[in-house]
């Protein structure tokens, strides 16, 4: 199954699919009702606890809806498999916020085996959503190089993330289910810090590129542009759009991870800072995938239609082969020249 291949999501599909998502949020609301119940008076409970169960709802109301959404369109018309991957992304961060609220729920309720499945169960969500997410980027940016090595390389750099990512998510499991020696305060081990910060940079370096990628192209072809008076059907403000989605959702998760890392430092309490950065980076990572998947531009909130949506992969296909012939000969107009 390649990219741009494309399918529709069958009617017994999309009513399971849906089904599943509103289980989810039913769930999410109750097992946050739950813990305010098992623990009447939650003053004790620490800030970053609370801010937690009190987002996770909403977080995977907003979730599910656009799964929803997506998922009655994607039943109605055949799409791409970017846009899957999008519609999948929902339903793992769904999935995710609700773990949460019953993770928090277990806790209150002391039943720690329990709380230790549902962590490792939102550890597992976000990793599958986060490379979700990644890899719609990724898909986006080879579509636009054409070339096959800059693809390589950038696909390399992905698979080292998500190993330093899958290790890290393991050694925190390990830890917090008391199967391997903590550090210092039942914090984290250096051999968990460094894994993390090394996922954090590689990740960081990628980022950076798929970004510098998405905004050379779209300079190359605005020169050519406006070298010759059109010609760029608009591929260049859509180019710096996705490049600046990406760069805020993929900054964001950044932030959250970094966070994370100085949360579980020996000494140092920044919780709190990191639940912020975590909702925030949920909320970017949603509105990302809403709008770059090109999903927000066929989701109609019209009862009586959903409106058509554009080709992502097919604009930066289009668009990567104007930025070719304008770095070769200046202009926009002129063929591409294959070598043998």
């Amino acid at each position: 199954m390649t990219i741009t291949e494309t399918w529709r999501v069958k009617k017994t599909q999309a009513v399971a699919l849906q089904a599943l998502l509103i289980a989810t949020t039913l769930l999410c609301w109750f097992a946050s009702g739950l813990h305010l119940r098992v623990c009447p008076n939650n003053a004790h409970l620490m800030a970053w606890v609370r801010l937690w169960a009190d987002a996770a709802p909403i977080l995977g109301m907003f979730a599910a809806a656009m799964g929803v959404l997506y998922i009655r369109e994607a039943s109605q018309e055949r799409r791409p498999a970017y846009v899957h991957t999008a519609g999948a992304f929902f339903v793992c961060t769904a999935v995710a916020c609700s773990l949460v609220a019953v993770t928090i729920s277990a806790g209150c309720s002391h039943h720690p085996v329990m709380e230790h499945i549902f962590l490792a169960g939102i550890l597992l969500t976000e990793t599958v959503g986060y490379g979700l997410l990644q890899i719609m980027i990724l898909f986006k940016v080879e579509a636009l190089l054409e070339t096959e090595a800059p693809g390589i390389r950038l696909r390399t750099l992905l698979q080292v993330v998500g190993v330093l990512w899958g290790s890290w998510a393991l050694l925190f499991i390990l830890r917090v289910s008391h199967l391997i020696r903590s550090g210092p305060h039942d914090d984290a081990t250096i051999l968990e810090t460094l894994v993390g910060c090394a996922a954090v940079l590689v990740f960081s370096v990628f980022t950076g590129k798929v970004v510098q990628a998405m905004l050379f192209c779209s300079s190359t072809i605005q020169t050519a542009d406006e070298s010759q008076g059109g010609g760029g059907a608009g591929l260049e403000q859509k180019l710096r759009m996705h490049a600046l989605a990406t760069g805020v959702a993929s900054g964001a998760s950044i932030l959250h991870f970094s966070m994370l890392i100085v949360s579980q430092l020996p000494g140092v309490d920044a919780s709190y800072s990191f639940v912020v950065c975590h909702i925030i980076d949920v909320l970017c990572n949603l509105a990302c995938a809403l709008s770059v998947s090109g999903i927000s531009t066929f989701l109609c909130f019209m009862p009586w239609q959903i409106a058509r949506g554009t080709d992502v992969l097919s604009d930066f296909m289009t668009a990567g082969s104007l930025a070719k012939a304008a770095a070769e000969f200046g202009t926009l107009g002129q063929p591409l020249v294959v070598a043998d």
